[in-house]
Parts: C-alpha cells; sequence; structure tokens
C-alpha cells in the first residue's frame, strides 16, 4: 500500500543470532515481484521468492562481512565486500565464485565495496569503494581503477547498464554514461555538507537521495 503500513517478514532468517548493536542489513537487490535479495554480515545472503513475505539464507560466503548487492536474475548476482572482494553467484545464492583476484586495491587501508553494478551479460562489473571505483570487462577476471574519491564512496545506483550515479560524502555526486569506464562530477565536494547514503534514479534525469541530515 505504497508504505501506509509495514510487515515484517517471515524466514529462517529471523533465527540468526545477530547482534542487534550494529548495522545488520546493508543493500537490498529487487529483481522482479517475488525475487529479492539481501545482503548482510558474516557472508549472508538471504533471498526471497514470494516478493518479501518470507526470506531465507542461502549458502554463506566465509567470514566476509557484505556490503552491497546486485542480482540481474533469480540465479545471477555479485556482492561486494568490506574487505575489498567481489563474488557472484548463477545458482541464486547455493555457491559463490570469488572474481577479484586480480582486483588491484591495497587492504590498507580498505577500500570497502560499498556498491556493485554487474551488466545483463555478465561482463562489465562496476564497483565502488570507500575510496576507488573500479570496473572490470571480462566478467570480473582483471579490474582497473577509474576514479580515486577524494572523500569516502558510499552508494551507488543506476537506471541501466550505461548510466550510473556515485555519491560520497560532502555531496559528493559522480555520474557515467558509459558503464562506469569514465565519469563526470555532478557535485562538487562541500565541505561540512552531509554525505549522500541513498539515492535512487528511476529514470536518466529523475531520482531521489537521502542524506544524513533531513
Amino acid at each position: 500500500d505504497a508504505g501506509v503500513t509495514w510487515t515484517k517478514p517471515a524466514g529462517n532468517y529471523t533465527s540468526l543470532s545477530l547482534s542487534p548493536s550494529v548495522d545488520v542489513w546493508q543493500e537490498v537487490s529487487v529483481v522482479d515481484v517475488n525475487n529479492i535479495f539481501i545482503c548482510g554480515p558474516n557472508g549472508i545472503v538471504l533471498k526471497s521468492t514470494d516478493g518479501g513475505a518470507t526470506f531465507n539464507v542461502t549458502t554463506q560466503i566465509p567470514s566476509e562481512d557484505l556490503t552491497s548487492i546486485h542480482f540481474i536474475s533469480s540465479t545471477v548476482g555479485v556482492v561486494g565486500t568490506i574487505d575489498d572482494n567481489v563474488y557472484r553467484t548463477t545458482n541464486g545464492g547455493l555457491t559463490w565464485t570469488h572474481l577479484n583476484g586480480a582486483l588491484p586495491i591495497s587492504a590498507t587501508p580498505s577500500n570497502s565495496i560499498t556498491g556493485i553494478h554487474i551488466s545483463a551479460n555478465q561482463q562489465t562489473i562496476v564497483a565502488l569503494g570507500i575510496f576507488y571505483i573500479y570496473v572490470s570487462v571480462n566478467g570480473g577476471t582483471t579490474f582497473t581503477q577509474k576514479w580515486i574519491w577524494g572523500r569516502s564512496g558510499i552508494h551507488l545506483t543506476w537506471t541501466d547498464d550505461l548510466n550510473l550515479w556515485a555519491t560520497g560524502a560532502e555531496d559528493n555526486r559522480l555520474r557515467s554514461i558509459d558503464g562506469g569506464l569514465t565519469w563526470s562530477i555532478v557535485t562538487n565536494l562541500n565541505p561540512g555538507s552531509p554525505g549522500i547514503f541513498a539515492e535512487h534514479f528511476y529514470l536518466v534525469n529523475q531520482g531521489f537521495f537521502a542524506s544524513a541530515v533531513n
């Protein structure tokens, strides 16, 4: 009913022993009216096949806190982790493949993949990190650095495989119109301004964002 009322979903995720003192579920990926995926701590990916009425845990990715997720179908998707890793599944989360053995990210400081996108043909993967943006055009075999943030990268959104937006701290916004290969500044850093923690475009010129303050 367009947000008038909300219901807590059922499913086996409710039996997980997770600390209530931490931010648990990080990002949601809605494939269609039935299939929805959510990522969170300890390598956990939740899956719903009934439009969110229930969520159950898929096979966990060992020892990784997941910070971003994108599924292009009920079976194919990618996740990014707090430790700079990218994983892909082709069976709805039952098993995962580590993609970025060649991803040139320094572990110190940790880049932390805060946004992830995979194209419909599974060849282009955009990994938005706190310090850098990396792109693979060969399905994750290799990644190339495309942007260095002046401030922490926070969120990635898109309308299609070509048009993507990246947001960061202090009102910093970027846009790509070529699938992440190049980026242009939409809004420069504005010191003292809040970070853009969530953004969603439904058309290339129309969308919403949410910041750290009203």
